[in-house]
């Protein structure tokens, strides 16, 4: 009997397998994939983006120095022409150190003094020779040459800046706050650098910051303090880390054309596309 009923087991068996095993058929089967080498990806084109994660693409940071050459330049205006006063100035100092500076520059306290003599004012000759030598004032932070703006030169020139935009640039972008350095500039104010003798004010200097699209990144404001004497040093200021990956800084100073500003020993770092 059990004999007999064997064949009909083994289909019913066989059936009941391959219902089953069906649905996982048609799901499929988890499997272990074989590994297959990957082959290595194709740099992009010259002039074309690369993939989403490759270096200089959108989302994904440039190593340091990748795509520029780094210039950490402390900018005294020594090498500046001494032909652009901040006493009776006309024009500014245009291109330096490979930034754009629309401010004027020079030995202030000798213009000063060719300013006396050229008037043909009667001056104490202790006086003068004080002047000569920079002790009346803000005296500059290393001699002899200062950048700076005052009434008459905004009236000329406009809006004191630095900038990395000028017809020849290949200049990216460049950065003020530079963590290494005791001091990222040195500056003071002065009663008025067109008259005959600038005596140091308190006033207000105001830094704003533009990335290249024009948006303001940074804002910072720096007090020089009157002491009450008839010089005074320059004083120390640091930028804070908002001042990076810049492409314009305007300068301004409260109370507005009424007192000029002088600065000395300006650290920039300045990003140059390599070509």
């Amino acid at each position: 009997m059990v004999i007999q009923r064997l064949p009909l087991l083994i289909s019913l068996i066989t059936f009941f397998s391959f219902a089953f095993a069906l649905p996982n058929f048609r799901r499929g089967v988890p499997y272990t994939p074989t590994t297959v080498p990957s082959l290595p990806t194709t740099p992009p084109l010259p002039g074309r983006p690369g993939p989403p994660d490759s270096p200089g693409s959108p989302g994904f940071p440039t190593p340091p120095g990748g795509d520029f050459e780094i210039f950490t330049i402390d900018n005294n205006f020594e090498t500046a022409e001494n032909d652009l006063p901040v006493i009776g100035t006309v024009g500014s100092l245009g291109v330096y150190n490979m930034l754009n500076w629309n401010m004027v520059c020079g030995d202030a306290a000798l213009k000063r003094k060719a300013k006396l003599a050229r008037d043909d004012l009667p001056t104490d000759p202790n006086l003068l020779g004080r002047q000569e030598t920079g002790l009346i004032s803000v005296t500059p932070h290393s001699p002899p040459n200062v950048a700076g703006w005052a009434a008459r030169s905004e009236l000329e020139n406009g809006t004191p800046f630095i900038s990395c935009n000028y017809e020849t640039s290949i200049i990216d972008h460049f950065d003020l706050f530079i963590p290494e350095a005791p001091a990222s500039f040195y500056y003071g104010c002065v009663s008025d650098p067109d008259s005959d003798v600038a005596l140091p004010e308190t006033c207000v200097i105001s830094a704003i910051g533009y990335n290249r699209a024009g948006d303001v990144v940074a804002r910072q404001q720096f007090e020089y303090v009157w002491e009450h004497g008839i010089s005074q040093q320059m004083s120390p200021g640091n930028f804070d880390s908002t001042f990076t990956n810049l492409y314009t800084v305007e300068f301004q100073t409260n109370p507005p054309l009424l007192f000029g500003a002088v600065l000395d020993n300006v650290i920039t770092k300045v990003y140059q596309r390599k070509e």
